[in-house]
């Protein structure tokens, strides 16, 4: 073989290397995508089971709904309402009394941190808190929470 054709073949090698090189690369890229896809598609199937296994909340099973008409007049009353968001957690809301009548606008104030969110997150059960919650004498915890927070 002459030194010519001897250079030629490198380079014939030397650009099939390349073309070999580009090609792995492009592969490579699409096979790191897919394993990142299949992985992100696998959290989500995590997330479903994990949802799965969540305690249902109180007051979706309870047979026990409020009568026809109800309410009529919209009295609010709250007797001993504490509210703690961990089991064994201190609670935030501490014996909360307070009776509000019909028609009667209330206004609630405070600093950072008094409670006013937890005082509603209380009435709407978002957790479930200990006491009396009482619209028009109808205690709200043996109501259907469906048909309590349409009213």
């Amino acid at each position: 073989m002459t030194e010519e054709k001897c250079l030629i073949l490198v380079l014939a090698l030397a650009g099939m290397s390349l073309t070999f090189a580009a090609e792995t690369l492009e592969f490579s890229q699409y096979g790191i995508r897919n394993a990142s896809e299949t992985e992100n598609y696998m959290t989500s199937v995590e997330r479903v089971f994990t949802y799965t296994e969540i305690d249902p909340e109180p007051g979706y099973s309870t047979a026990t709904l409020p009568p026809e008409a109800w309410p009529t007049t919209g009295t609010l009353t709250l007797r001993g309402l504490s509210l703690a968001y961990l089991k064994g957690a201190p609670p935030t809301l501490n014996s909360i009394n307070l009776c509000v009548a019909d028609k009667e606008k209330v206004g609630v104030a405070g600093r950072t941190g008094a409670g006013k969110s937890s005082l509603v997150a209380a009435l709407f059960r978002m957790p479930e808190p200990e006491g009396e919650r009482l619209v028009e004498c109808q205690q709200l915890r043996n109501s259907r929470e469906e048909e309590v927070t349409n009213e």
